[in-house]
């Protein structure tokens, strides 16, 4: 009966760990593609020298890298914000991260942001983003 009872407690104890080790893997791949994905939106915008340019090719990214963003408050993929200095016009490019779970819902949710290098000669209608991703 003892052998039992301390066998059962193992067995839990394996269950528990692979369960945690599988969440933190998950966790770990969907952080990378978030970092993917917001890098190369980055490259796309310095390449096309703005936010017009770049639109379509951003969409038809995202739309074969399989990066979707659970519904939640804000419904945004991703946003483009241009900010304009003396010198020329830098992006801000953010993308969310989020971990959905069925009974406690949207437990983590933030947003992962970096900037473009200065982009310089852009007109005014080229530099603003509509953010409608």
């Amino acid at each position: 009966m003892r052998e039992s009872i301390g066998a059962t407690f193992l067995i839990k104890i394996m269950i528990i760990f692979i369960v945690l080790y599988n969440s933190l893997l998950a966790i770990a791949v969907n952080y990378a593609m978030v970092f993917r994905v917001k890098n190369r939106v980055i490259n796309l915008v310095e390449q096309y020298e703005g936010c017009s340019g770049a639109r379509e090719h951003i969409k038809e990214y995202i739309s074969k890298v399989g990066y979707y963003r659970a519904a939640s408050s804000n419904k945004k993929q991703y946003e483009i914000t241009a900010h304009s200095t003396s010198t020329g016009t830098y992006y801000t490019v953010t993308t969310y991260i989020s971990f959905e779970f069925p009974i406690v819902k949207n437990i983590i949710n933030f947003p992962i942001r970096g900037e473009t290098k200065v982009i310089y000669g852009i007109d005014e209608n080229q530099s603003q983003c509509d953010n409608i991703y």
